[in-house]
């Protein structure tokens, strides 16, 4: 867990458990697939017998997909938007306090302004049942 401003060196970090998705019987190459850009899912779908793999999805989404202003959106639910910071940082193990500094960053910086506690961030991620981000 984050305690204000600092973390230990032990410090859970998360990421998105592809076993998970694997052992849940979903389909987290539909899942990626489905948060890429228009010109990317053209791309997909125009090559179906050979789907990318999620550690593809993460390489684009960090070079392409991540950078374009509507892949984080204004009303997004806090969830999605952690789904996608970690999908555009390659799926790279995060501590709460990084997740929760990208994601104020985010939520600032948008029309519909909304802060929450990094304690409420750790609570959520380690509940977490939908997007099968968990401590690595």
């Amino acid at each position: 867990m984050a305690s204000k401003g600092k973390e230990t060196p032990n410090a859970a970090r998360y990421q998105i458990d592809v076993g998970w998705y694997q052992r849940s019987g979903k389909d987290l190459g539909e899942l990626l697939t489905n948060r890429r850009c228009a010109p990317c899912r053209k791309e997909i779908n125009g090559n179906p017998a050979k789907p990318p793999t999620a550690k593809e999805h993460f390489t684009r989404f960090s070079k392409c997909c991540g950078a374009k202003d509507e892949y984080l959106g204004e009303y997004m639910g806090i969830k999605e938007i952690v789904f996608r910071i970690l999908a555009r940082d390659r799926n790279q193990a995060k501590t709460v306090g990084s997740i929760y500094k990208d994601l104020s960053a985010h939520l600032q910086s948008r029309s519909y302004s909304r802060v929450i506690p990094s304690s409420w961030l750790a609570k959520m991620l380690d509940a977490d049942e939908t997007y099968g981000i968990h401590a690595v």
